[in-house]
């Protein structure tokens, strides 16, 4: 939706787990030397003030990152995550008290995906609003390896795969990650939606760990939910 804007909800309880689950991913890719490119198909503005009108409207951040930044006892990825959120706000993620940084700020996916990335790692960010993406495109159009879009990052995702890192292994746009014991090449599996309900055969493994695998998938039916 064009009118959308995650200002009024930055720093929310759902960016405290989406951006928690981003940085841990980003830290597992980054075990090994390979680049990898990241597609933000939906990035924002990359960046927002918590002190601006927006923010301030509900105050959403109260119960998200507000609840964390002070606490001095938290799990080590959540301290991760907290430490990448002070060193947008000024510091440099090693300050042992919250009260030695400005709380002024949350990043978006974009810029936590600028603090973790590598130099040999592409960033491709795509925004549709016309005001986020002006603000995005001052805050990382020039830095090396990312590109920044305005448009239906949907729409651009498919001529973005296979990345340049992997033209061995073309990946197909339809894929799924399970439990790695659930996979067999050929099995079917039953994924339920909001509005249906699909049959989808387990085809080739784009990649495997010991307790997940990412395989493509093809969909054998398409039933609605009644």
């Amino acid at each position: 939706m064009l009118a959308y804007r995650h200002a009024f909800h930055a720093g929310n309880h759902a960016d405290v787990l989406k951006h928690l689950v981003l940085v841990q991913v980003l830290r597992y890719m980054a075990l090994k030397d390979k680049p990898f490119t990241l597609v933000d198909t939906h990035a924002g503005a990359g960046g927002y003030s918590l002190e601006g009108r927006y923010a301030q409207t509900k105050a959403e951040y109260e119960q998200g990152i507000a609840r964390l930044w002070s606490r001095d006892d938290l799990p080590p990825p959540l301290a991760d995550y907290v430490a990448l959120v002070r060193k947008f706000n000024g510091g440099d993620g090693l300050e042992p008290h919250a009260a030695q940084v400005a709380f002024e700020q949350y990043p978006g996916s974009p810029a936590f995906a600028h603090l973790l990335l590598r130099p040999q790692d592409r960033l491709r960010l795509y925004e549709l609003h016309s005001t986020d993406h002006r603000i995005l495109a001052a805050y990382l159009g020039t830095q090396a390896n990312t590109q920044v879009t305005q448009g239906d990052g949907f729409a651009a995702l498919k001529a973005e795969l296979p990345p340049p890192s992997r033209p061995d292994k073309p990946l197909s746009v339809k894929t799924l990650i399970i439990p790695t014991q659930e996979y067999s090449e050929g099995r079917n599996v039953i994924l339920t939606t909001g509005r249906s309900v699909y049959t989808v055969a387990l085809r080739h493994l784009v990649e495997q760990r010991a307790e997940w695998s990412w395989a493509a998938i093809q969909i054998v039916e398409k039933r609605s939910r009644v």
